[in-house]
């Protein structure tokens, strides 16, 4: 089992990047149907203000979609993390920590470190956390989850592509 403290941290970055996320899908949804509003405004001779009607209905009904689309993916993706930890540890086959940079002009001005947690189904979830934390992560993962592999390299995966049960260790 892992250490309480980390494991509320993962939950408490998990929740805080999909809230991130969801506030840019929401975006979407509201600028589409603003211009959809906008779609029916007319002028002081009763002409329409804003072009073609139906052209400018037509944008913002599709960008609305595009974020109800990109809500409902995300909630499709959505995996309670911890849980599976707690409850079905043999769900996960690999982890692996990422370090994520934003260069401007060959400076690099932020970075951001991810633990990646390989599922048995293919599916990969990132967590964003803290340095400290993801060195105490990958320090009690050998303990904690020992039937997982260990590290990124081009062999685990290609291994997680084809099938992801032969990333298990005997426990």
């Amino acid at each position: 089992m892992l250490n309480p403290e980390i494991l509320r941290v993962i939950r408490q970055s998990y929740d805080q990047l999909y809230r991130a996320n969801s506030v840019g899908h929401y975006g979407f949804v509201i600028i589409g149907l603003v211009i959809v509003a906008c779609s029916f405004f007319t002028g002081p001779a009763g002409k329409p203000i804003n072009g073609d009607p139906i052209f400018v209905f037509g944008i913002g009904f599709e960008i609305a979609m595009i974020g109800v689309g990109a809500i409902a993916l995300a909630r499709k993706n959505r995996v309670d993390l911890v849980d599976i930890i707690n409850n079905r540890p043999t769900d996960i086959v690999w982890v692996y920590r990422q370090v994520n940079k934003a260069t401007m002009v060959g400076v690099t001005y932020a970075q951001f470190e991810f633990v990646v947690f390989g599922l048995i189904n293919k599916q990969q979830v990132k967590v964003r956390l803290p340095g400290n934390c993801v060195q105490a992560l990958l320090q009690e993962i050998p303990q904690a989850l020992s039937h997982v592999t260990l590290g990124y390299n081009a062999e685990h995966a290609q291994a997680y592509r084809q099938d992801p049960v032969s990333l298990l260790h005997p426990s």
